[in-house]
Formats: structure tokens, sequence, C-alpha cells
């Protein structure tokens, strides 16, 4: 039997030491090894601003002279009294913790040391295992034979989470107190230590959290204290202290972190940096696409990219500014997307989808009036029609559909400018029925609309009645084609991503293509110039030349405004995302935007000076025309009725382009034909006649009248007999 047992122990022993032996040749290597924080890749603006970060997860490393020793001292009190003291694993803390679960019949307590928690969260996976607990153990003690206590604690500092999407002490000290680890008392480095075993519960950002917090800080300065590592009256004094909870601005995206207000441009950024690393990994190195698209999603994660972008953060921050100031005490149901571009690039420069979860810059609404431009720009490319076009802006009926003008009032005789500039529906129908619907639909198509539906192809679209709309990203583009002379470019939000070895991936050069002509964007800006000098957009005006145009749907859910000023052309839509009313809505909310920011970029420099011209003046002149149904020569203009002159508005420098048609009534007299003069022609000679501009008498009458000579004789004769 002695024999039997004695074989058994030797066999469990060996048994034991090979299993050991296994276990330590599994472990990972210590010798050398360096901590490696969690990466992530930073986001930089076009004017040098830190816009976010994308990773994994919301980390920032500092090093262990950036971490005060009270911090230090307050999370070993807490959860690793004799850190300072054990090998790696803690003989005594798993004693105690066991003795403590078994009094309270549940487990309330680990004996895990700080290093076997840093050993698990850098080796081994969360999967729990007897195995995995020996390894860490073991890996625990290897790590305090080759590292240093204090960069053993630096690295579990910098690891734990803290709530909040907070992991490491930087994070957790930016979440709460807006302030780095170095700033903090001893009240709040206490508050942060005693969060991590619940970061949920204990977290101050919420009333319920924010007591069950101060009453934790209470209690870990009463260990800090027991542990020899703070006096009585030190820790008294911090529990006399308030601690006031003041968080950082920054806010999520999708991939990580970002200053609030940019969420929806970096999801742009991201879809864009994967387009763009999968695409230099197919062409340049021969990547299959789906391994391509591997490599750049774990690029972007784990490799600290620096992502340069288009966005100018001080016109984002004016814009944001003016949203804000502009919406302030309004309606909080309006929801607000804007998104500018340079006219010449096709480089986002600032982009804001709303407060929701919705990038409503990039979700169609209802355009209503910012549309019409659009089709026009057809007709003038066509030939069809130009900005001196005349139509007849009176209500009429077209297969049911009969859009009346704002407020019921009507112009009467206008040109396709001054349809523009007061916004006239029952003009601008009359200008879209001009030429084939489908034509003109698949045209506004070319300007970067994806929005189109078979729906569309029809009398409404006239006036922005559309299945889908327009998305606000792609209408400040649209308008940027108007403003640049008609190149369509695509939309840039990525300019440049550099590796931490210096290499540097660019973007593949964007398309661009002319889908407008010169002449035809000449035009449509100088109407929609117009339109912002004395129109619907005035409140639109920085005080530079600037073309817009507002919209406001039927009924008042969605208004806009769309522009530009220099290199940069703006789209802005306030609406409800649920589509529901929003109190007093007017589009002159968005021209007030527009200006704003613009107004504001101008002076700081973000929208440059050189692309700046000074806006001209516009007056304007009333002209009656001959009707073009009459022919202009060969006819006595005296024999027409009134039915056959037209008035019209249209700007002074404008004038002389109606000179062949342009009627003038003059004072003439009848027996000369010569202009009648004031006292000296006969008053019963004076005639009241039409002619066109060009064959208007210029000549004034210089005939001496029988009726003078009469007049004369008789005053001779009167003066002998007096």
């Amino acid at each position: 039997m002695k024999k039997f047992i004695k074989k058994t122990f030797l066999m469990l022993f060996c048994v034991g030491v090979i299993f050991l032996m296994y276990i330590m040749s599994t472990l990972p290597s210590i010798g050398g090894y360096t901590y490696t924080p969690t990466s992530k890749s930073v986001i930089i603006s076009s004017d040098g601003y830190k816009l976010g970060e994308i990773t994994s997860r919301d980390a920032t490393y500092i090093s262990a002279d950036e971490i005060p020793d009270k911090l230090k001292y307050a999370v070993v009190a807490l959860e690793d009294k004799r850190f300072y003291k054990h090998f790696g694993v803690d003989p005594i803390g798993i004693a105690r913790a066991f003795y403590n679960n078994f009094k309270a019949g549940e487990i309330i307590e680990g004996g895990s040391t700080i290093t076997q928690q840093v050993a698990k969260n850098l080796f081994f996976s969360t999967k729990k295992s007897y195995i995995r607990k020996i390894k860490e153990a073991l890996t625990a003690v290897k790590m305090e034979i080759e590292m240093e206590k204090d960069e053993i604690l630096c690295i579990y500092l910098n690891e734990i989470y803290f709530g909040a999407g907070a992991y490491g002490v930087y994070e957790a000290s930016m979440a709460y107190f807006n302030r780095e680890p170095m700033d903090l008392t001893l009240s709040e480095c206490a508050m942060l230590a005693g969060i991590i075993q619940a970061p949920s519960a204990y977290c101050p950002l919420y009333d319920e959290g924010y007591e069950y917090a101060m009453q934790r800080k209470d209690k870990v300065l009463d260990i800090m204290a027991q542990e020899g590592y703070i006096s009585e009256e030190e820790r008294d004094k911090a529990k006399s202290q308030k601690i006031k909870i003041t968080p950082d601005n920054d806010s999520t995206f999708a991939y990580g972190v970002c200053e609030w207000g940019c969420e929806s441009y970096l999801n742009r950024v991201y879809e864009q940096c994967i387009r763009t690393i999968s695409d230099h990994y197919e062409d340049k190195m021969n990547y299959s696409e789906e391994d391509a698209l591997n490599e750049a999603e774990r690029l972007i994660m784990n490799e600290n990219l620096t992502i340069n972008v288009t966005m100018n953060y001080e016109m984002q921050k004016n814009a944001l500014s003016s949203m804000k100031n502009e919406l302030e005490g309004k309606d909080r149901d309006a929801d607000c997307a804007f998104v500018a571009v340079d006219i010449n690039n096709g480089n986002i420069l600032a982009y804001f989808g709303s407060d929701s979860n919705i990038d409503m810059a990039n979700a169609p609404r209802q355009p209503g009036s910012t549309i019409k431009p659009l089709y026009m720009a057809y007709l003038i490319d066509k030939g069809v029609a130009d900005r001196n076009t005349i139509v007849d802006d009176t209500r009429f009926d077209i297969n049911g559909y009969s859009p009346g003008n704002f407020a019921g009032e009507y112009y009467g005789y206008v040109t396709m400018r001054e349809t523009l500039v007061n916004s006239l529906n029952a003009a601008s129908l009359r200008f879209f029925l001009m030429a084939d619907t489908g034509k003109m639909v698949n045209y506004i198509e070319k300007l970067g609309i994806s929005t189109i539906d078979d729906g569309d192809y029809n009398a409404a679209f006239a006036l922005g009645g559309m299945v889908n709309g327009i998305k606000p990203r792609e209408m400040a583009s649209a308008y940027a084609v108007i403003a640049n002379g008609g190149t369509l470019y695509e939309e840039v939000f990525v300019e440049s991503i550099v590796s931490d070895s210096g290499v540097i991936i660019y973007p593949e050069k964007t398309d661009s293509k002319k889908v407008m002509s010169s002449e035809t964007s000449s035009q449509i800006k100088s109407c929609l110039e117009s339109v912002v000098l004395r129109g619907t957009g005035m409140k639109a005006d920085p005080g530079y030349s600037t073309m817009g145009k507002t919209g406001t749907t039927d009924n008042e859910k969605d208004v806009w405004f769309a522009g530009s000023t220099g290199n940069v052309s703006m789209a802005v839509w306030i609406g409800n995302v649920d589509y529901l009313n929003v109190n007093n809505l007017a589009s002159s909310w968005c021209s007030r935007i527009y200006k704003n920011t613009i107004t504001s970029s101008i002076k700081d420099g973000s929208l440059k000076a050189k692309y700046l011209v000074e806006k001209r003046s516009e007056e304007t002149t009333s002209i009656t025309l001959l009707n073009e149904d009459i022919p202009s020569k060969g006819f006595d203009v005296n024999e027409l009725d009134e039915d056959s002159f037209i008035s019209i508005t249209v700007p002074d420098y404008e004038v002389s382009n109606f000179a062949d048609r342009q009627v003038v009534k003059v004072m003439v007299d009848s027996i000369t034909g010569d202009l009648f003069v004031e006292g000296k022609c006969n008053p019963s000679f004076m005639k009241e006649k039409y002619y066109l501009l060009e064959d208007a008498p210029t000549k004034e009458c210089d005939m001496i009248h029988m009726s003078d000579v009469q007049n004369t004789v008789e005053g001779w004769f009167d003066s002998l007999f007096e």
C-alpha cells in the first residue's frame, strides 16, 4: 500500500511538473517587453486643429510622472493594499478574500492583485478558466521580476475602465473634471479611484451616480488614512470639499471620439479613409478586394495614422455658433444641417448633420424654391431662354395643378431674373414648361443630385415637389457648379493619410466634369446675386458679392438657403427630422445662419480675402416693351391698344438689352412730329405718341406756326389801342 501511495504521489508530482513546464512554455515573454498603448488614428483639420480620434476605445496614454502620487496611492489603497509588498500574487490577499467571501455567503471581494489584472488585460482573453487563472498568476510573477512596481501601476492606470467611455486616468480626468490628472485635488483622486470597482453605478455624470461616487470617495479617503498615505487632517479636509463635475465637450461618433458638431463629418471621413486605403492596397499592392478592405480597417484602428482632412475648423465653429444663436429660444423641434464646400476643388469645409442621430446633411428633404435655378440653367444651356426671357406671372392651371405665389401676389410680366428675385411660383412653372420635363429633370441629376425618382417627372417638380428631395451636401455641390463656372467636383473629405513611419497615402484624384456652360453659370449667377441684393435672400447678404436662393415648402416643414460667397458654396437646411411642424419656421432663419457664418469666417480669415469680390449696387427701372406677338417693324405704334405693350422691371444695367423692343411715350408737335416744346408750340398741337426707343424723335420742334404769327399780330394791335 505504501509503495502504491508513493508511486501515485510520484506520478502526480511528475504530471504536475510536466503540466507546470507546459504552462510555463506558453506564458508570454516579459523580458524586453514594452507596453504599447491603445492605438488611435488622429484627425487633423486643414487649419491645424485636432478634430478627433478613430479608436476602438477612448484612451490616452500618459507616463508615470504625469500621474499624481495621491491618485496612485488612492488606487493602491482600495484595489491592492499590499501592492508594494507582494511578488505579483498575494497569498494573504487571496486568503482574506476567501474568508470574507465565505463569511458573506457570496463573492464580494477578489483576490487578484493589480499585477494580475495587468497581466490579464495585456496577455489573456476574458474567458474564465482555471488554466487562465494559473497562467495569469505565473505571468504576474514574471512581470514583477522584469518590471518596476511603478511601471506596472502606470500600465494599470492607463488601461483600467472608469465609466463614461473613458479608459485610463487621463480620459477619466478629462471626462469628469475637464482637467489633466496632475491638476486634480486629493478629493477628486479619491473619487476616481472609487469608480473603478463599479464604473456604471458610480458614474458621477448622473445624479444618483454622483451621490454614490461621493460616498465611495469618503470610504477611499478613510482607507488611505488607515494605510498611512494621508493624515487624518488631510482626510477630513478632502471629505469637506465639494466636487464639481465639469465634463469636457468631446462627443462620440461611430468610430471614435471628436469635437462636438463634427460627428457626421468624421463618419464621412472614416468612409473615405477606408476607400482610399483599400484602393491603395488593391491598385499598388495587388490585394484582393476583401483583403484590402480588412487591411484598411486594421490600419485605421491599430497603426496610429494621422488623417489630414478638408474641414476648416474655424469655419465649422462659426457655422455652429451661427446656428446655435439663430435657433436659441426658438422651437426646440427645429433641426439644422449645413454643408460648405470649396467651389474650386470639392473640399468639404464645414459639415453638420443635426443634433439627432441622423445625418441630415446626407438625408434628402423637399428643396422648395432652391431647385428653380437648377432647371432654369437647363433652359439657358440649351438656348431655350436666358435671364432676360419674359413670361407672364399670372396663375394658371395645368392638368389640375395650379400653384399660387406667396400671399397671392402676382407681378404680371417678369424676366427670369425677377422670377428668381421674388421667387414667383406661377412664372417659374411657365419657365419649367418651356422644355421637355424628362430632359430638365435629368439635367438636374447631372448636377450631382442622386435622389431623383421616377415619380419626379411632373410639373410639381418645378416648385421642389419631389418624391425624395435633395440632400444638403448635394445642394451645396450643385450651387458650387453655378458659382465656379459649370464644373461639378466630387466631394473630398480626406486630403492625406500619414503612417507612423511617414508613408503618405493620398486619395485618388477626384472626378470633375463640366456639366454646365460658362455662359449659363454666369447668367444664373447674376440672377442669384440679384436675389441676395434685393430679393428673398437679402438677409443672407454678408457685404460681399454673394449669390443664393431661399427655399420653403408648401407646408413649411423644410426651409433652405443655398448660396456662394468667394470660394465657398454653402447649403443650410432647417426642419424637423420626424417631419413635425416647427413654429414660425421661415427661410430667413437659414439666410441669417449663412450670413453670420460667412461674415465671421471673413473676419477670422477662414474665408480668404483673395476670393472676395466687392458687391455691386443694383437699381431697377420699369420699362415698357412691345409685346412679342407684335412685329417690331412695319406697324403704326399709335394704332395698337394697351394690350400690345407690357411693363417689366429690370436692373438699370440690363435696360439696353431690351432696346429693340422698348417702347417710350413721347409728347410731340402733331404738325412737325418733333418733340413738343412747352411755351413755344401751340398746346392744341401737343399729342401723346408711342415709339420704339430706337425710332423716338430727339429733335425739338423749331417751326414757327401760323397760330404763333396770329398771336403775335393780335398782341401788337392790342398794344396800339390800349
